[in-house]
């Protein structure tokens, strides 16, 4: 019985993960650790591993991280209480080439003694101007578990000849790989739907899988990412020829619909773009290009062309209320504020700014009597328009300056090429939130540990982060709902509506959440009340046996894909548990078999007129189903985008 479960454990997460998104079966195949790239196995060997935590239960520590120059929080870590900083690679006085990009946690790794990646608690202090020849000193930082590693570096950009890092996809197979008793295929296959690959990445990040669903994977696949939203929470971003879109779409609006006099009702954030941040040095059609990225960051390139030097480099945190841009030209960046709203600019202390020039640190911009809604009621009335002011807080160098042109603020850096834009609610927020505008999140983290015993999962987010002027503040963060919900994080008075639910601030760079777990796929005992019919119970089963039968090509067992598979895959796994228990040995057997029989279709390849198996793309180190291009075309008109697999 131990072995039916697990093998429809196995079938049932694959077949929802497909059925939910058409997401990947990367999960399946790589993350739980059972292979790490099908192209590379002895195809006759499945290596299998078992989740071994090193700890049942997280073992606490009480950390002390400052909150403010007054607050302190106590925080329970899954770090073993013996554990220490083993060793920090890579942290070392380096050499750059004017004009390109230094990413000061590329090629940092630090490990603990346990040989736990500790990366994320990495701090570097300082900045390094890429546009400018010179030499900038960096602090590198790494308090773990009561251990601490400091070391000063020096990187130096200088004139030169610029050589692209180097990585590629590893060399792939082609045809059928035989894997135990089955098999999938690999290589070219022109009778399958495939998606885009991706080029929109540097060369040194495509050496592992790469990202297939993440928030930001668009951006992998076309240039500007297709301009796709890309919903950092609070934030709303996206690249387009004007540069990049910054929006604050708050929570939107409710609309109703009466279907056929069913009521439905959504929430959606009105699709206006607030402002666009953009650099004089780019062209019209400039290229973007993900230069690094980790759990809930990435970095992106805005440049001329992919081999072109790195006119401006944004990065985009999930959580972050900040969107931070570094330039390579200090007096070229622009944001320009949609023209149709009144725009009026504010110093950091709420003086009104009449003038059309500002020397400071910070300008308050505001949008008045914005458009951010309509007044809709059910069945399905739109009502009219809804407005509100919206804030954006600029930060930049010490010795800047702005020149105001109405909707258009030019700004001239100071001591340093970076600068961070910020969605505020007012104006009496603006001093909490510059005092963090500088403390860029570079490297994110996010581990699980699993408590068996009492069905708990312990869930850790860090972030490495960069304190751009050495202010010593920490970085913030916006935590969802379901975070704050189910963690000890302390949180300020701060927050922000969003469509997901109000988002609550936290300073520091860790939190945890703890969530009750009881398992995929619960097993319920034969009710013993007089209600319950076995009789009954096992009508259910036989009807359900009718309903899958082999022969039937019009059933969810022989249909097209996944999807519609599943309707008969997760009401079989469940029969057959319920088969078990009535003692009804036959249709416990038949059921089992019906699984089998799916379940060797798809994880089989035999060979061109197979309509049913699994796909591995070594472009971007994932697995999809198969699904020939003549029923893509009549179920899904559109041809695969990235988000198809």
């Amino acid at each position: 019985m131990k072995k039916i479960l697990i093998a429809i454990f196995l079938l049932i997460l694959v077949f929802v993960v497909g059925c939910s998104s058409n997401t990947t079966l990367t999960t399946f195949l790589t993350t739980t650790g059972i292979i790490t790239d099908p192209t590379t196995l002895n195809p006759t060997t499945l290596n299998t591993t078992t989740l071994n935590p090193t700890t049942i239960a997280p073992t606490t520590v009480n950390s002390t991280t400052t909150l403010t120059s007054t607050e302190s929080s106590t925080i329970t870590t899954t770090i073993p209480i013996d554990d220490t900083i083993g060793e920090v690679l890579g942290v070392s006085d380096q050499e750059v080439i004017v004009g390109h990009y230094f990413n000061p946690l590329m090629g940092v790794k630090a490990m603990s003694a346990f040989d736990k990646d500790i990366t994320a608690f990495i701090k570097v202090s300082g900045y390094v101007d890429y546009g400018t020849v010179g030499d900038y000193p960096l602090t590198y930082q790494l308090n773990y578990n009561g251990d601490a590693f400091t070391e000063n570096v020096t990187i130096t950009v200088k004139e030169g000849t610029y050589v692209e890092p180097v990585g590629a996809r590893p060399i792939g197979l082609n045809g059928r790989i035989t894997m135990g008793d089955g098999s999938y295929y690999t290589g070219t296959l022109s009778a399958i739907a495939h998606p885009i690959n991706p080029g929109y990445i540097k060369n040194n990040l495509l050496t592992q899988a790469v990202p297939t669903s993440s928030w930001w994977t668009s951006l992998l696949a076309a240039n500007y990412g297709g301009s796709n939203g890309i919903y950092t929470n609070p934030l709303r971003t996206a690249f387009y020829n004007e540069g990049l879109e910054i929006t604050n779409p708050l929570d939107g609006f409710v609309q109703y619909w009466n279907p056929d006099g069913y009521q439905t009702i959504a929430q959606f954030p009105i699709a206006l773009k607030d402002s666009y941040l953009r650099s004089s040095t780019l062209n019209t059609g400039y290229v973007t290009q993900v230069i690094d990225y980790s759990d809930s960051h990435v970095k992106v390139a805005m440049k001329n062309s992919l081999a072109g030097l790195d006119e401006v480099v944004v990065t985009l945190v999930q959580g972050s209320p900040f969107v931070f841009a570094e330039t390579r030209n200090k007096n070229s960046m622009t944001l320009t504020m949609d023209s149709s709203v009144t725009i009026e600019y504010y110093t950091l202390s709420g003086l009104q700014i009449t003038s059309n020039t500002y020397d400071g640190e910070a300008i308050i911009v505001k949008m008045v009597h914005r458009h951010s809604g309509y007044d809709c009621a059910p069945p399905a009335s739109v009502g009219q328009p809804e407005y509100t002011d919206k804030y954006y807080l600029v930060n930049v160098p010490n010795n800047s300056s702005f020149t105001i042109n109405t909707n258009v603020l030019s700004m001239f850096l100071g001591d340093g090429n970076f600068l961070s834009i910020a969605a505020i609610n007012n104006l009496s927020e603006a001093e909490f939130y510059h005092q963090h505008a500088y403390s860029m999140i570079n490297k994110s983290s996010i581990d699980y540990e699993i408590d068996y015993q009492n069905s708990l999962v312990y869930t850790d987010y860090f972030s490495s982060y960069q304190e751009l002027n050495n202010s010593e503040a920490l970085p913030i963060l916006a935590l969802m709902p379901h975070h704050y919900k189910y963690s000890d994080a302390v949180l300020t008075d701060y927050s922000y509506r969003t469509v997901r639910g109000t988002l609550k601030v936290m300073t520091g760079n860790y939190f945890q959440t703890t969530l009750n777990f009881n398992g995929l796929l619960p097993g319920y005992t034969l009710p013993e009340n007089t209600e319950f019919s076995s009789t009954q119970a096992v009508s259910y089963l036989e009807d359900l046996s009718q309903r899958t039968l082999y022969n039937d090509s019009e059933n969810f067992l022989n249909a097209e894909g996944p999807y519609w598979n599943s309707k008969a895959l997760y009401p079989l796994s469940q029969g057959i548990i319920i088969a078990n228990q009535l003692g009804e040995d036959l249709l416990e057997l038949e059921l089992i078999g019906r699984l089998k029989y799916l379940l060797a279709d798809w994880y089989t390849y035999t060979d061109s007129s197979d309509e049913k198996f699994l796909y591995y793309n070594n472009a971007w180190g994932s697995v999809y189903y198969s699904m020939t291009i003549s029923l893509r075309h009549r179920r899904f008109p559109i041809m695969p985008s990235l988000m198809d697999i």
